[in-house]
C-alpha cells in the first residue's frame, strides 16, 4: 500500500524527530541514519502519486511547495534543538556562579580564605583576529551579563572577585582562575 505524500511526509517528520533525539545523546551513531533517511524519503516521494490533479506545472509547484514546508519545518527543528542546547548551556553556568556563591560564602563564615579555583574552560569564548579568548569577565563574552551579577552580589558582600589568567609557562595550557578578596 502505498502513502499519500501528506502521509509519507507525517512519518518522515516523525522518524527525523526521533533520530534527531537520539544523534543528540549518540551523534556518532545517528548521523549517517538522518541522511539514509532523507534519501528514502525523497525516492519514496518521487514514487508516489501526487496529490494534486491537473498539469505537470501543477504538480510541480505542489511537489515544490510541499519540499518549501519539509524544509521549513527541519529549519525549526534545528533552531529548536540549538535554542535548547543554549538554554542548558546558560543554566550551567548559573548553577556554577551559584555554587562559587555558596563556597565562597561557606568558606568565609568557616573562617578560611578562599582558595583560587580553576573555572570551566567551557566559559571561555574565543574570537576573531589577535587575541583570540577571553574569559567570562571580558566584556565582548557572550555571558558576560551573568558575571557581572555575579560581581554585583560580592560587592553587595563587600567582596571583589576576579577572573585571573593563568598558564604553564610553555605556552601549552592557559585556564582562567576566580580570586576573591575583600574589598
Amino acid at each position: 500500500m502505498r502513502m499519500t505524500r501528506a502521509e509519507l511526509t507525517a512519518f518522515y517528520n516523525k522518524e527525523v524527530e526521533t533520530i534527531r533525539y537520539f544523534s543528540s545523546h549518540y551523534p556518532e551513531s545517528y548521523s549517517d541514519r538522518l541522511a539514509n533517511a532523507r534519501d528514502w524519503y525523497n525516492e519514496q516521494l518521487a514514487l508516489s502519486e501526487p496529490d494534486v490533479p491537473g498539469k505537470l506545472g501543477d504538480k510541480l509547484k505542489a511537489t515544490i511547495a510541499l519540499m518549501d514546508e519539509l524544509k521549513i519545518a527541519e529549519s525549526a527543528r534545528d533552531t529548536a534543538e540549538k535554542l535548547a542546547k543554549e538554554i542548558a548551556r546558560k543554566n550551567a553556568i548559573q548553577a556554577k556562579l551559584e555554587e562559587y556563591k555558596a563556597l565562597i560564602i561557606s568558606n568565609i563564615e568557616s573562617g578560611l580564605v578562599f582558595k583560587k579555583t580553576e573555572m570551566p574552560s567551557s566559559w571561555t569564548a574565543y574570537g576573531n583576529g589577535v587575541g583570540g579568548s577571553y574569559s567570562i569577565s571580558h566584556a565582548k563574552h557572550p555571558d558576560h551579563s551573568m558575571w557581572l551579577e555575579f560581581c554585583g552580589w560580592a560587592r553587595s558582600e563587600g567582596l571583589s572577585v576576579s577572573c585571573d589568567y593563568q598558564h604553564d609557562g610553555f605556552g601549552v595550557q592557559s585556564w582562567y582562575v576566580l580570586n576573591v578578596r575583600p574589598l
